[in-house]
């Protein structure tokens, strides 16, 4: 997997980060990073992430016909994967940071 990817799964683990939101996160920096290679016919690159890509990702997802959850769950890792490398300085702003969550509709008691 990609280094920075595993640099910051470790600093997870270091943190006290559940084992279960680690495992997920890893996951959906893995789609990610392989739909990024995909979609831009060129290497993951961190400092090649765009907002632009960070929405286009979610819009996949949405076509893909995920649920709210999950597609949240993904932007959630991204996001989270580039405040620690901006704080790392390995990018200077973060990509995901404008892209919004899908609002997740209740459902009422029963």
């Amino acid at each position: 997997m990609f280094e920075t990817i595993s640099e910051f799964l470790m600093f997870l683990t270091e943190t006290d980060v559940k084992p279960l939101t680690i495992k997920t996160y890893a996951s959906s920096l893995k789609t990610f990073m392989e739909w990024f290679e995909e979609t831009n016919n060129k290497p993951f690159s961190l400092d090649e992430i765009m907002p632009v890509d960070v929405a286009a990702y979610k819009r996949h997802l949405i076509n893909q016909a995920k649920k709210p959850t999950t597609v949240n769950k993904h932007l959630t890792a991204i996001k989270a994967f580039c405040r620690w490398a901006r704080d790392q300085g390995y990018i200077q702003d973060n990509p995901a940071a404008e892209v919004k969550a899908l609002n997740l509709q209740r459902q009422a008691p029963k």
